[in-house]
């Protein structure tokens, strides 16, 4: 697991909102968006409760308030699964300062998931 406060997924979890499919590489979530969690005090049992609740089977999850947990097999995924949803929250805030978003349809968002479950290079452990 890695957890994060980078700024774009704090500013969002600021808002107690989830991540939208602005972009395709959201997929790298397991999902068509990432799920806030409701906020709990910093190291508690409860925020692990919200967190695991929120997260479900999904790769990462939005903590209220807070900033970004991102799972995966191997620390190296987990690590590109936060990279590239915190790159993705940085262009829906940037594109709502904008004007209104573009979401991607649910069948797309669910076409690059199935994608996404075999991406990257295998290292072998």
């Amino acid at each position: 697991m890695v957890h994060m406060h980078s700024v774009f997924c704090t500013t969002l979890s600021a808002l107690n909102e989830p991540l939208p499919a602005v972009d395709y590489l959201v997929a790298f979530s397991g999902d068509k968006e990432v799920k806030c969690a409701k906020y709990a005090t910093y190291g508690t049992v409860e925020l692990a409760e919200n967190a695991l609740e929120a997260l479900g089977n999904q790769n990462a999850v939005l903590l209220a308030n807070h900033g970004l947990n991102a799972v995966a097999g191997n620390m190296m995924m987990a690590f590109a699964i936060a990279e590239q949803i915190e790159f993705c929250a940085e262009i829906y805030i940037r594109a709502r300062s904008a004007g209104t978003p573009v979401i991607l349809e649910d069948e797309e968002m669910a076409r690059m998931v199935k994608r996404f479950a075999n991406y990257g290079q295998k290292v072998e452990v």
